[in-house]
């Protein structure tokens, strides 16, 4: 037990039973009559190696059911970056098609290799040519296929090259 003098002449005895501290407080002066036990906790509260083992074993389980989730989004990102590069092969394509000239332009089949995220990926790029009233204008269509996990993708593109200067 301790016994602490405070401002007011008031007394304080401090004790302790069951992990609480009781404090008693009691006037000194006639003026203040105060007399009675006030608790006070310890601040060695916190928490216990049981109650963090518990959190951090809920923690755990719901970051395992977000795990398939993180692994669609990566598949989905993954084919639409697959995706991306096809258009911009295509595009390309189209763009040598319209600066080579009307009279070069021609049908065919190429391999165009691209990585991936870490992976090369062929596309087969497929180039259509077909005169338009009389050989005036010619259509271009290209299509860009590739395989994703086993799934065969395909893009296209149409443009009209005519020869400008007749």
């Amino acid at each position: 037990m301790a016994r602490v003098a405070l401002q007011n002449n008031i007394s304080i005895l401090a004790t302790d039973q069951g992990g609480f501290s009781l404090v008693k407080a009691k006037a000194n002066t006639e003026d203040e009559p105060f007399s009675g036990y006030l608790p006070i906790h310890n601040s060695t509260g916190g928490f216990t190696l049981v109650e963090a083992l518990i959190a951090i074993l809920i923690l755990s389980i719901m970051l395992l059911g977000l795990i398939p989730a993180f692994i669609r989004a990566y598949n989905i990102n993954y084919e639409l970056a697959s995706r991306d590069t096809a258009i911009d092969i295509a595009q390309e394509v189209l763009e040598q098609a319209r600066s080579s000239g009307y009279s070069s332009v021609t049908s065919g089949i190429q391999t165009i290799y691209r990585r991936i995220k870490k992976t090369t990926i062929p596309y087969t790029v497929n180039t259509t040519v077909t005169d338009l009233f009389d050989g005036d204008l010619k259509n271009v269509k290209v299509v860009v296929y590739w395989t994703i996990k086993g799934e065969q993708k395909s893009y296209s593109l149409t443009t009209v090259v005519g020869d400008i200067n007749e």
